[in-house]
């Protein structure tokens, strides 16, 4: 992760978060990053043992290396408030749309588009959650926004795939 990246994930600006942000294979072994700029703390949860995460950056950048893949694990916060809470990162789970499904969307044959864009209940790892897929080829970021991230376009910017999706 370069300077610049972590700039742009900090900024808002980044158009691959994913890139950047949830676990990543390393020289050494893996890695855990996570902007989480509610938090004063944060610790990576793998098979009930605790990671503490290093603040790197005071808007909320943390980090944590790992021996091995952390496969399902959650983030365990300590909000500024003190609350403890623990969520799932976004950004360990996989592309949920297939890459088939970007190349009719391209070329004008995806006839059920209403199946793969918008928003779907999904599970994914045994995780319930929303599936967000829009198309918007001039945007440079898209950011998903709610109640749940307290209307904060900087903490959940989507993957950029092909074709503006």
């Amino acid at each position: 992760m370069t300077p610049q990246e972590l700039e742009a994930i900090l900024n808002g600006t980044h158009g691959d978060p994913f890139s950047v942000l949830g676990p990543h294979q390393v020289e050494d072994g893996w890695e855990v990053r996570a902007f989480l700029p509610q938090a004063m703390d944060a610790s990576v949860v793998v098979d009930g043992t605790v990671h503490p995460m290093r603040k790197t950056r005071s808007e909320g950048f943390f980090s944590v290396p790992l021996a091995r893949d952390p496969g399902a694990y959650k983030l365990r916060l300590i909000l500024w408030s003190g609350a403890p809470v623990d969520i799932e990162d976004p950004y360990r789970f996989p592309r949920l749309i297939s890459d088939f499904d970007l190349h009719i969307h391209g070329e004008g044959t995806q006839y059920e588009s209403y199946r793969t864009m918008g928003a779907h209940l999904v599970e994914c790892q045994g995780v319930h959650g929303v599936r967000f897929v829009v198309w918007a080829p001039n945007a440079e970021v898209v950011s998903v926004v709610g109640d749940f991230n307290d209307w904060d376009e900087l903490r959940h910017p989507m993957r950029l795939r092909t074709g503006g999706v």
